[in-house]
């Protein structure tokens, strides 16, 4: 308990002191070696008080009492100056300019002490050699130490000779002989320990040079970062904005039972160019959210066969007038339910098929869909192989492939659409599910794309030998996902929305997406419309809230719109679609969130949510 009470008490002062050291001269060796000369200045506290208790036995047992005493308690006094100039404004950061006063003083007292020593010489030779040691561990320049080593030797030569130190005495001519080790070993240990110094010194630093540039250099990232995340946003909402025209007022038009067969042939073209030009911009931001980390799995539970049809029924439809056929090779016992992400796992197959597809003239295109159980985990790993007998890929290009935005043999591939983003895309998807990829390819023969993805297991039964039969002949029929996924237009006369966008084409386009359900709709053109509207009594089920408007944004718009106490249900309906923003739309005081281009299936689920449950019996 003792102990403990010493150890804190100096600890205090070591931490006093400390704080009083200066860490602006540290860019030089010196200024290193005075920055630790205040980290233990404490010690002069300690060498204060410690020859104290000693005095009476040097009364009794040394030649020059008086002499003796004096030095140790000028020692004494010296060393309480120095603790109080260490608090002046001058001497605050000069700790080693102390800390030299009280060695050197320590260093010259002791040899006046060990040379006036008379008959007990050599026992104060053996104490205070010991004393002289302590000086060379501390945070000195070596040149200081040297001088006062061989200056310490010097000065108890002489005074030894003046005050008869009897050197024939076998006692204190071991007692010198130790002396002269401990000098020697003094000078040794100094440069060795002031280079050690040096050393770390130099390598602090250095690392501290090289982590303020990591920091530099991760601020330049961040803001690349932040520039990037703004320029994708920009590109985001500036293209989907006509992409939302196009590909709504195309659905919309294609909707009509009435059209000709030439006009309908038309609209569609444009629908399938404006869903290419949208899956290549969902390709740059899918990209994004994976080089940032941000991209996340969204695993729940999917029929299998359904995805299969649904990424076969989507890919052959590319094939048109080639002489291309289409083989699908399915195990029967495939489970008929996973867990996992299947909009990913779909991208996955929509990529590999595609470039099957674009990149092959004539022949064949397989796919081959296996599983088999995974005993590490009781998970499924599913297995699917796409070989074709495409271009191929020469040795060169494959250790290219999965490169950002490479494209090879552009010469004759100049008019098949894509960036070159997919197979890069395929790769990090499958890293995320924990899978593989594999690519056997000759150029002029064809390709084999092999991949494997890890799924959880579901309690299921296979799909079977009807089931794998109908998948292969393409005429497998999923009734209970094509109920889902019809949109039944039931009017809601009942129910007001309120459409706010500064673009009057996605006021068009969002009209006439909603006038199927017979809604009572009314439009603003700004933020600030919509606040003078809801001042104004307005009320209605939903509010459809543009993001990115100027002046005054939908973000700003539903924080005033909060601010006065609208309780209403508010959606974000916006062409800025990166990452994160839905958490951003929720915690910002949006109910839902839906990207432009609009989906029209989301919108009659958000209605049916919001309104359709207000029916009236």
């Amino acid at each position: 308990m003792k102990n403990t009470l010493i150890i804190q008490i100096i600890n205090k002062i070591r931490v006093r002191f400390e704080a009083y050291g200066g860490e602006e001269t540290r860019d030089t060796f010196n200024g290193e070696l005075n920055y630790e000369a205040g980290r233990v200045f404490y010690l002069v506290f300690l060498v204060a008080v410690i020859l104290l208790p000693y005095i009476p036995g040097d009364l009794v047992m040394h030649q020059n009492p008086v002499y003796i005493v004096s030095i140790k308690i000028g020692l004494t006094l010296l060393c309480l100056i120095l603790i109080a100039l260490r608090f002046t404004k001058y001497f605050r950061y000069k700790p080693g300019l102390l800390l030299m006063v009280m060695v050197g003083y320590l260093y010259i007292g002791s040899a006046m002490i060990m040379a006036t020593a008379g008959d007990a010489a050599a026992s104060y030779i053996s104490s205070f050699a010991l004393i002289i040691v302590i000086p060379i561990f501390l945070p000195l320049p070596l040149k200081f130490k040297i001088t006062f080593i061989i200056s310490t030797f010097l000065i108890f030569l002489l005074l030894s000779m003046r005050y008869d130190i009897d050197f024939s005495d076998s006692v204190i001519q071991n007692s010198f002989f130790d002396l002269i080790a401990v000098l020697v070993i003094s000078l040794i240990m100094s440069h060795s320990l002031n280079k050690l110094r040096y050393l770390a010194w130099k390598q602090q630093k250095k690392l501290i040079s090289t982590s303020s540039e990591l920091e530099e250099a991760l601020i330049e990232a961040q803001k690349a970062d932040k520039s990037k995340s703004d320029f994708l946003a920009t590109m985001s909402h500036e293209i989907r904005t006509p992409l939302n025209a196009i590909l709504g007022i195309s659905q919309l038009q294609l909707q009509n039972e009435n059209l000709s067969d030439e006009l309908a042939d038309a609209l569609g073209k444009i629908n399938n160019s404006g869903t290419q030009l949208l899956g290549i911009i969902n390709d740059i931001l899918d990209m994004s959210r994976i080089e940032t980390g941000n991209l996340e799995l969204n695993p729940a539970k999917y029929h299998l066969p359904s995805l299969i049809n649904d990424s076969v029924q989507l890919n052959i439809v590319r094939i048109g007038s080639k002489p291309i056929t289409f083989d699908l090779e399915i195990d029967k016992k495939l489970p008929s339910l996973l867990y996992g992400d299947e909009l990913r796992l779909k991208q996955i197959l929509n990529n590999l098929l595609s470039n099957a597809i674009k990149y092959t003239e004539k022949g064949h295109i397989k796919l081959s869909i296996t599983a088999s159980d995974c005993t590490d985990n009781g998970g499924v790993l599913l297995r699917f192989d796409v070989s074709d007998t495409g271009q191929g890929i020469t040795l060169k290009d494959q250790e290219h492939l999965f490169a950002e935005y490479t494209r090879f043999n552009f010469s004759a591939n100049r008019a098949i659409e894509g960036v070159g983003l997919g197979l890069t895309i395929v790769r990090k998807l499958v890293a995320i599910m924990g899978g593989t990829i594999e690519v056997k390819s000759e150029y002029g023969v064809g390709s084999t794309f092999s991949i494997t993805v890890l799924q959880e297991a579901v309690e299921c039964a296979a799909i079977g030998e009807e089931i794998t039969s109908k998948l292969r002949n393409f005429t497998y029929k999923d009734k209970n996902r094509l109920e889902s996924t019809k949109i039944i237009y039931e009017p809601m006369p009942y129910g007001s929305v309120l459409i706010v966008d500064d673009i009057e084409i996605n006021l068009f386009v969002a009209e006439a997406a909603l006038e199927p359900y017979e809604l009572q709709i009314e439009m603003a053109s700004s933020g600030f419309e919509t606040i003078d509207k809801i001042k104004n009594g307005s009320v209605y089920d939903i509010i459809f809230m543009d993001h990115m408007m100027p002046h005054m944004d939908g973000v700003e718009t539903v924080a005033k719109l909060r601010e006065l106490g609208y309780t209403g249900v508010i959606v974000a309906l916006t062409a800025n679609a990166l990452v994160g923003n839905s958490e951003m739309f929720a915690q910002n005081g949006f109910d839902e969130f839906i990207s432009k281009p609009i989906d029209f299936a989301q919108l009659d689920n958000i209605l049916n949510k919001f309104i359709r449950r207000k029916q009236p019996d």
